[in-house]
């Protein structure tokens, strides 16, 4: 999943809605000698820890800044993969009567959540956020998050052509003349991340309106082969030496999380195909010097049509009340600043460390002067502003089955693909 934003984020700048749940306590007003009232929000882990110390500096100046502007509130922020909120098995905790008020979600589980009644409706519209975005976070109409990033699959390498490929052909062509024997690097593994890579190349083959369709029908059909062959073909472009890593579980096993981003900037690969934030791990391991990365919408059939992932602040059903709401409501407006998202996505609190390159999800952020002069962003609000919102219902439903599926058609038969 992979994903914000600008001035105030509209859709937060209204209060969260009164709640039916009982409220936190205590719940006092303001005023001299009165208890602060404690909010706890758990953000979306899956974030590159640019300083390198398990997001404490991040932490740290998020609660610093926030609590100055709302002494009455106690933050209480988590940063942990410990809450994740990808694994229907973790929602009873995570959003129960003792769990976090506001979570960061991603809204392919949205629908989810909803039918199991962990989260709530928010009203407010959401209009500065990227057109899909504000269709990502709704259920039946209704706005059930605030969307904070957006995230797409990219393709990176040093040879400017690759900023020119509409398909996978086009693809193999440009990295065939590349030196090195292995030509990309990417993690292709995971009941999350396969079947989403199957639904891309079948978007471009055949367009977007097809996607629910794929969904609701995994159960009983076989995936298509004019969308596996192209996929195949450009998965079997990781191969060197009879070893294909991006397959076999090796970068999918890989503790650091960054050994596909590591070997393509020493070199040992002409591509990388990963998300935007990919290139925060290729500038610190490619160092201060390192010449620039050509960057385009990986393309994963014969077109290239880009879909991308929400991420969005949700509220708990279970245990945030009125005053709950309003504080939640003025931690979404302090979190979706210009100035705050600018410092996150730059790595302002990192010492120096490489952009995050994190996307956030309204329009408005693209056009900072800091952000503007970074030709990656140009690039990526490229893409996504393009792009079409993965469906938030019924695709956790189907991922097992259709990852099985796929993994048949492309005759992986690693572990990881059951």
């Amino acid at each position: 999943m992979r994903r914000n934003l600008s001035a105030v984020l509209v859709m937060l700048a209204l209060p969260w809605a009164a709640s039916q749940q009982t409220p936190r306590t205590p719940q006092q007003g303001a005023g001299p000698g009165a208890a602060r009232r404690t909010l706890s929000v758990a953000l979306f882990p899956w974030l590159p820890d640019a300083g390198g110390d398990d997001f404490k500096a991040m932490k740290a100046r998020i609660k610093k800044e926030f609590e100055s502007a709302n002494p009455d509130v106690l933050l209480n922020l988590e940063i942990t993969t410990a809450k994740d909120a990808y694994q229907p098995d973790t929602w009873a905790e995570l959003f129960g009567p003792s769990g976090s008020n506001v979570v960061e979600v991603d809204s392919i589980v949205l629908g989810d959540l909803v039918k199991a009644g962990y989260i709530r409706p928010v009203p407010y519209d959401p209009a500065d956020a990227f057109p899909e975005a504000q269709k990502a976070v709704r259920i039946d109409g209704v706005v059930y998050a605030a969307p904070t990033w957006v995230c797409s699959t990219f393709i990176f390498s040093q040879d400017p052509a690759i900023a020119t490929v509409k398909t996978v052909a086009d693809v193999i062509q440009i990295l065939s003349k590349a030196p090195q024997q292995r030509k990309t690097v990417a993690d292709f593994l995971g009941s999350f991340t396969l079947p989403a890579l199957y639904l891309k190349g079948y978007a471009d083959m055949y367009g977007y309106a097809g996607l629910p369709a794929v969904l609701a029908n995994a159960a009983t059909t076989t995936p298509d082969p004019k969308v596996i062959k192209p996929m195949h073909d450009l998965m079997d472009d990781c191969t060197a030496a009879g070893q294909n890593p991006c397959l076999d579980a090796t970068y999918h096993n890989d503790a650091t999380g960054v050994a596909t981003a590591k070997d393509y900037a020493e070199g040992r690969s002409a591509s990388l195909i990963g998300y935007s934030e990919r290139l925060h791990h290729v500038r610190k391991f490619g160092g201060a010097g390192r010449a620039r990365d050509y960057i385009a919408g990986a393309p994963f059939s014969e077109g290239n049509a880009p879909l991308i992932w929400v991420d969005g602040l949700v509220i708990s059903a279970k245990n945030c009340g009125t005053l709950c709401q309003a504080d939640a409501a003025a931690f979404g407006r302090y979190l979706n600043l210009t100035s705050t998202r600018r410092w996150i996505t730059f790595s302002d609190d990192a010492n120096g460390a490489p952009p995050r390159y994190l996307l956030p999800a309204q329009v408005a952020y693209y056009a900072d002067a800091k952000v503007k002069a970074d030709s990656s962003y140009s690039v990526f609000e490229g893409v996504i502003s393009h792009g079409k919102a993965y469906p938030n219902q019924g695709y956790p439903a189907v991922r097992k089955i259709l990852t099985k599926k796929v993994c048949n058609a492309l005759k992986i038969t690693v572990a990881k693909c059951d």
